[in-house]
């Protein structure tokens, strides 16, 4: 058996479940209530405020009729685009652009009196509507409320206070943010949090807008009868999106027919969707990259509680230990660990081999491409933009010396083989090839896509998201 195949600790079958909404117009999404909190602290001058206001026009510009929405900006002071959500309209959406035109960066960071802001004003809001707060900073809390567990009591307590439901969704940006704050704001609050360059916060935070701008179902959770699922990753499940797939990854020790349901709400109403699967009772080879998004699954999950625990506590080095442990046993990248070596080899570059699942589940929670080998060959890969309505560049960097030709290969969820570009390659240089299935595969759905790049026995591999 393969190492990760083993059965450890954990359990001994894995289990990958999709759950991904109908992309069409028929598919009708949630309303929002929506709140973007913009940090123009004075560590914000600069690049970073242009970022920020570019960021907040597009996303302001890409809100859906019957959303309510407002913008909050802080420093040491506090500032409201209104005192309430206000319904998306073409006048209210001209205002909030000149709004965020005259948005100046200068003063301390009160993050609290932000929060003290924005979700009071949530109190307001119907269950029946996603109610989502997206916030950036690039700093630490120094006005306000300045001690951690203080400050995220006083979050807690509002939402509380408020009975408001809220996803928040937190991005620190730079190397000055509190890591721990931000983690814990969105794993209480159904979120997510993200740690972004200094260059990156208009391109992330409007990629991300529109992974979450078309809510299907909310307050999502799942069972299965009988019993016999563990350790599922995530274990807060995330709301369900248009046009996005919900990933789940699992354990299993019998298997044995069941029933799986994913139960949420929709337009105020509950829903349920009822599966059954079939699980295995033995390693099925193309389905081997399993285990590595299992374990990636439950890498971020402890990460989670990593970054919610004071640094000087026991907890933490333990939750540490464990995170090295899975790192090092299923070959996946965390914070603690590394490693190098090409990612796949050429005899996996065989048609038989299901290279395109594997890069398109193991590679999907992946951010860092990267292959090596004896420092002959260095090449490091992205795609942009990502998710894509139309074109995507796939782009890579070789170093070493290296010539020859580099293959590029996407692939759909079931790693069949859509596109395939050959382009040569003359040393050290910077190479790319655009994607458009718009214009060459109409006939490709909307969905998450793999590509393989092999260059002189070396493999990367990445994922995007293709949205009509």
């Amino acid at each position: 058996l393969p190492d990760s195949m083993i059965p450890d600790a954990y359990g001994n079958g894995f289990f990958l479940f999709v759950a991904e909404p109908d992309p069409s117009e028929n598919q009708k999404v949630i309303d929002k209530v929506f709140t973007l909190i913009i940090d123009r602290s004075g560590s914000m001058s600069g690049d970073k405020i242009v970022q920020a206001r570019n960021a907040a026009k597009f996303i302001t510009q890409n809100l859906n009729l019957g959303d309510k929405f407002n913008i909050i900006d802080f420093a040491s002071d506090i500032k409201s685009f209104r005192g309430e959500h206000v319904d998306f309209t073409a006048a209210n959406e001209s205002a909030a652009l000149d709004y965020i035109d005259n948005l100046q960066a200068n003063g301390s960071t009160n993050i609290s009196g932000a929060f003290g802001e924005a979700i009071p004003q949530f109190s307001a809001a119907s269950f029946n509507t996603a109610n989502i707060i997206i916030f950036f900073t690039d700093g630490q809390q120094t006005a306000g409320i300045t001690d951690t567990d203080q400050l995220i009591e006083y979050v807690d307590n509002l939402v509380v206070q408020n009975e408001a439901k809220i996803s928040i969704f937190t991005f620190g940006i730079g190397t000055s943010i509190n890591e721990r704050l931000l983690t814990t704001l969105a794993a209480n609050n159904n979120g997510l949090a993200d740690f972004l360059g200094n260059d990156e916060l208009e391109e992330k935070i409007t990629e991300f807008y529109l992974l979450i701008r078309n809510p299907v179902l909310i307050n999502t959770s799942i069972l299965a009868e009988p019993g016999l699922l563990a350790e599922i990753y995530p274990s807060r499940l995330p709301n369900l999106y248009k046009g996005q797939q919900m990933i789940l990854a699992g354990r299993y020790d019998e298997a044995v027919p069941f029933q799986l349901t994913l139960s949420g709400e929709a337009f105020g109403d509950p829903v349920s969707y009822a599966y059954e699967p079939v699980l295995s009772d033995s390693i099925i080879s193309q389905y081997a990259f399993i285990p590595k998004i299992w374990a990636k699954q439950k890498i971020t999950d402890l990460l989670t509680k990593y970054y919610r625990l004071n640094p000087s506590t026991s907890q933490v080095d333990s939750i540490k230990s464990v995170i090295i442990d899975i790192s090092l046993d299923y070959c996946v990248i965390s914070p603690f660990t590394s490693f190098k070596g090409s990612f796949e080899t050429d005899e996996r570059s065989d048609p038989g081999y299901n290279t395109g699942a594997v890069t398109l589940a193991a590679e999907a929670l992946e951010f860092d491409n990267l292959a090596q080998t004896e420092n002959r060959i260095l090449l490091t890969c992205r795609n942009f933009p990502n998710p894509f309505s139309h074109s995507s560049t796939i782009a890579f960097d070789v170093a070493g010396g290296i010539y020859g030709d580099a293959v590029i290969s996407i692939y759909d969820a079931l790693g069949r083989l859509v596109e395939e570009f050959t382009i040569p390659v003359g040393g050290d240089d910077k190479y790319e090839v655009i994607w458009c299935p718009a214009d060459n595969r109409p006939d490709l759905p909307a969905g998450l896509y793999g590509y393989t790049i092999r260059l002189q026995g070396e493999t990367l591999k990445g994922s995007m998201i293709y949205q009509q």
